[in-house]
């Protein structure tokens, strides 16, 4: 499956909020900064908050075989790119999961 059919998928996924919002743009450059040969296997729509209390922006979260990608509006070139080795990715999944424990 390719990405761009991938990332429907995923966008099927998302609860409701999230389908009506505008993630076109946001969608589209994660597609445009995947590697050839690299593989989509989650696309995650989060909230961000980077300018204070009340500056929130909705993001991206594309996770592949190789690195997560966050983007959005207010990312540094509108892509941050998290290099997560396995253990380090296993770690971060298990703090993850206590949140709603």
């Amino acid at each position: 499956m390719g990405a761009g059919a991938r990332l429907a998928e995923e966008r099927d996924r998302w609860a409701d909020h999230w389908r009506i919002a505008d993630l076109d743009h946001e969608s589209e450059h994660l597609l445009e900064n995947l590697d050839l040969g690299e593989e989509l296997r989650a696309a995650v729509p989060a909230r961000i908050r980077l300018a204070g209390p009340h500056a929130v922006d909705p993001v991206l979260i594309g996770v592949t075989d190789r690195r997560v990608l966050v983007v959005g509006p207010s990312m540094p070139g509108g892509l941050v790119e998290l290099d997560l080795d396995p253990l380090a990715l296993a770690r971060l999944r298990e703090h993850v999961d206590e949140l709603w424990a």
